[in-house]
């Protein structure tokens, strides 16, 4: 017997409006539009309109504060009203839009049928439009390839138009997620992750007991900066860069009024008369980034990239332009680093001749000494700075080097997040124009510092500047001849039958720099022997400036960095819809560029060029899709693709290298390696000879059918010697 209840049954749906969680996404103003002439006139109109009407609003006289912030809002204000934001990437193509809508229906209603049969029939035509979508889709695919494509190919003399087209061929997924541990080996959280970092760095780029940088007062500047001087920097400003702490980007400026332009020259010419300065002038955005082959997880393996605000990039590009001559005179003839036309191939190709001198040549002993230091960048006293300016600069130009290096203020930057920002008080500050100057000057008086050359102390004397011996000839006085190669913060020497001045540099290089808060890092530092009796040595593995000094080492190394490029982008190359032409395009951009790095100093035999043409050939075979047992004759394949063989292009590199080392100062070591290579007249020990660069080069001349002493003559006129270069092709 069942007793009666009044309780009776309720079934409750409850129903919500929450979504799923996809995080947090900042809109970019889409500067694309730009490109539109009309679109950028509007655009430069609405910032005028918008500064003028900042300014009629404000009372009494702005500060510099105040005046970059209208110009920052104006710029802003003008960008969401006449640009607007990127939309998130959507097909165009009115087939898919369609197609994808009649699909979306469709599976609708066949989640509310319940007949199998017709269920099935729906099914059926679903997956047909969902099919004709996957290769409409396709297509798109592969009309975006092609216009990255036709991209490289119309930007070959824009490095960084090509470089942006080759990575967006080569970004298939996003970046790795940031990994952060606390001292627990915890993950840890976004909040953890900015203290984190912020401390890691804040002990990085700060250190104790640091004197204070010595007094520059503000004063008027002899010669203000031109409204034509800001505009040539604002030009100079690369796109497609990330904006610092004012979220200003350079496309905006150069896309904006010329009341701008003016305004920005009278902020510059105010802060070096008054020393007051907008607050974004010191502030960097330190963004993260995880290094390549480190372990995640500790904050040692992150990489600091430095956001800087505009308004500092054009004040520092434009004090650069006026200051780097007289501070170039100042640095030695043997850095090769950030100075216009020098590059690696002058430092890789001096030790590469003297150390084939030194195997090829029963009168030579070589010994090379590779100095690596630790952070070099990072560790900078900069009261040294203006101390090694105060002689060379004016007084108003050494005021706005202690404006840019005194009390640098940094904030890490995590996402969207960003932590209490640190002042550092140590190093030059990262993405500025200016460090790279103001660095090797300093390097350049670490190792003169405290150096009286004597007699007795003659090691020392070739790290001033270079020797004024002729290292063409044996060194009678047993004394050897010294010569030093720097890069940047890579300081290298290379010692003709002197192993004692040598091992006085290993020494006391490390104390000398250590002076300077600089420290060498001796578990990279290496030293290596070259003579007659050493041509299978540990020379040859030797790694200068990314080349190995062995050609033979050089070319595996390169015919493995090259796979590995193919490999990356082999289902590019394996698609049949891309003519031959575009992927040779990508071929070498992507592919020689690599293998072909400093191929202007190799020492080639007939077989090395046999050898790396059928490596070439092989490649381009594959990239044809010519498989075994089909046969494409070598002819053919280079007419499909439109190349030249690898071994014809380093010929024209070579001669083009030559042409250039003969026309450089007669002060550089590449120059004086040059002659030295020329007018060597050593004794040869018997037996075979080796191949040497000499004997490749005159090879080459023999087939443009000019002979040396002619070649140099005309290689002095670059439009001549580059119109018989361009017939080797």
């Amino acid at each position: 017997m069942t007793t009666p209840t009044d309780h009776r049954l309720v079934r409750l749906t409850m129903t919500t409006n929450a979504q799923k969680y996809r995080g947090t996404f900042k809109k970019t103003i889409n500067l694309q539009k730009l490109k539109n002439k009309e679109i950028s006139q509007k655009y430069a109109f609405a910032v005028e309109m918008r500064l003028m009407e900042k300014e009629y609003i404000m009372t009494g006289e702005p500060n510099q504060q105040q005046r970059w912030n209208n110009i920052v809002e104006a710029n802003h204000e003008a960008a969401k009203e006449t640009l607007g934001y990127v939309k998130k990437k959507k097909s165009t193509n009115p087939t898919i839009i369609k197609l994808s809508e009649e699909q979306r229906k469709l599976g609708t209603l066949i989640n509310t049928l319940s007949d199998p049969t017709r269920r099935s029939a729906l099914q059926k035509e679903r997956n047909s439009k969902l099919k004709t979508i996957h290769h409409a889709l396709n297509e798109e695919k592969y009309q975006r390839l092609n216009d990255h494509v036709a991209e490289i190919q119309q930007s070959r003399d824009d490095s960084t138009r090509m470089f942006k087209a080759i990575r967006a061929i080569q970004s298939t997924t996003a970046p790795p997620p940031l990994v952060i541990n606390t001292p627990d080996g915890v993950s840890a959280n976004p909040d953890q992750q900015i203290e984190i970092v912020t401390k890691f760095f804040e002990s990085t780029f700060t250190a104790e007991n640091i004197p204070k940088l010595p007094d520059v007062p503000p004063m008027k500047m002899n010669r203000e900066f031109t409204k034509e001087e800001v505009q040539a920097a604002v030009k100079s400003l690369r796109n497609n860069k990330s904006a610092g702490a004012d979220e200003l980007k350079a496309e905006q400026l150069k896309h904006g009024p010329d009341i701008v332009i003016s305004q920005i020259a009278h902020i510059l010419n105010t802060i070096a008369e008054t020393g007051s300065y907008p607050e974004e002038v010191k502030l960097g955005m330190l963004v993260p980034l995880q290094k390549p082959g480190k372990p995640k997880g500790p904050p040692s393996s992150l990489r600091p990239i430095i956001l800087l605000s505009i308004l500092r990039k054009i004040l520092a590009i434009c004090l650069l332009r006026r200051i780097s001559n007289k501070i170039n005179d100042e640095i030695p003839i043997t850095q090769a680093a950030y100075r216009s036309g020098r590059s690696t191939t002058e430092q890789v190709f001096t030790m590469k001749i003297l150390a084939e001198k030194a195997i090829t040549s029963t009168d030579y002993s070589a010994q090379i000494l590779l100095m690596d230091m630790s952070k070099a960048f990072d560790t900078v006293h900069r009261h040294h700075i203006l101390e090694d300016l105060r002689s060379i600069l004016d007084a108003d130009e050494l005021h706005l080097i202690k404006v840019l290096i005194e009390d640098v203020t940094i904030a890490v930057k995590i996402k969207e997040k960003t932590g209490k920002p640190f002042v550092t008080n140590i190093g030059t500050p990262q993405g500025d124009c200016l460090s790279p100057t103001l660095f090797t000057l300093y390097l350049a008086k670490a190792l003169q510092e405290n150096q009286q050359p004597s007699h007795q102390d003659h090691a020392y004397a070739s790290l001033v500047r270079p020797t004024d011996h002729n290292y063409s000839k044996p060194d009678t006085s047993k004394e050897g001849v010294l010569i030093s190669l720097q890069y940047a913060d890579d300081i290298s020497w290379i010692g003709i039958n002197c192993p004692e001045k040598i091992s006085q540099i290993k020494a006391r290089t490390p104390a000398l720099l250590a002076q300077r808060n600089l420290h060498i890092n001796h578990t990279k530092t290496e030293e290596y022997r070259v003579n007659i009796e050493s041509k299978e040595g540990d020379w040859r593995k030797c790694k200068y400036l990314g080349s190995l000094l062995d050609t033979s080492c050089d070319i595996r190394r390169r015919k493995q960095s090259a796979m590995t490029a193919y490999q990356r982008l082999k289902p590019v190359f394996q698609d049949r819809s891309l003519p031959p032409k575009q992927k040779a395009a990508i071929f070498t951009a992507l592919i020689s560029s690599i293998f072909l790095y400093n191929c202007e100093i190799w020492t080639m035999r007939e077989n090395d060029n046999n050898e790396i043409d059928g490596y070439q050939r092989k490649i381009l075979r594959w990239m044809l899709g010519i498989r075994w047992p089909a046969k494409l004759s070598d002819e053919e394949v280079y007419r499909r693709t439109g190349l030249t063989p690898w071994s014809t292009q380093i010929t024209t590199r070579r001669l083009r290298w030559f042409g250039h080392a003969n026309r450089l100062n007669p002060e550089t070591p590449a120059s004086r390696a040059l002659n030295d290579t020329i007018n060597t007249d050593t004794k040869k020990p018997r037996g075979g000879q080796r191949m040497t660069w000499m004997k490749c080069l005159q090879k080459d001349l023999n087939k443009a059918n000019i002979t040396l002493n002619q070649a140099l003559d005309v290689s002095q006129d670059r439009a001549a010697w580059r119109q018989i270069v361009h017939k080797m092709r």
